[in-house]
């Protein structure tokens, strides 16, 4: 009976550990950060959709200008699961179809920030398939 019960002992140690890390210490979150519209008209609005979720990032217009002149915009800064995600990314306003969605697809590495960099600068609002470059870091 004394193994049992230092058997049942770790077990709920463990168990309780595992609860903490979802529950409390979840710390995996994603960036998205823009740039690229150097001599473009930047878009009014960036929507961003993972799953059913669809944040609308109505960018202002300090940040259109810094985004038009070279600067970068963070967009984007939530807790997230660790795990593979596959992101559509749209722009709206200023030219840009409305209904033309990029899939980007980025791993979230758990208890790590995840920074998604979209860079613009080949993006063509009048073609079909815009040319969206990007890159990805943790930290």
């Amino acid at each position: 009976l004394s193994t049992i019960e230092d058997l049942l002992a770790e077990h709920r140690t463990r168990l309780l550990g595992i609860e903490q890390d979802f529950l409390g210490r979840q710390e995996t979150a994603l960036v998205i950060l823009v740039r690229g519209f150097t001599g473009k008209s930047a878009p009014a609005t960036i929507v961003i959709q993972d799953q059913e979720d669809v944040v609308r990032v109505d960018l202002t217009p300090e940040q259109r200008a810094s985004l038009e002149q070279g600067g970068i915009a963070q967009v984007f800064h939530e807790f997230v699961e660790p795990r593979e995600h596959v992101i559509s990314v749209s722009f709206e306003g200023n030219g840009w179809p409305a209904g033309s969605t990029l899939p980007i697809t980025v791993d979230t590495v758990r208890d790590r920030l995840t920074f998604l960099g979209l860079d613009l600068s080949r993006l063509d609002p009048s073609r079909e398939a815009m040319g969206l470059l990007t890159d990805v870091w943790y930290r």
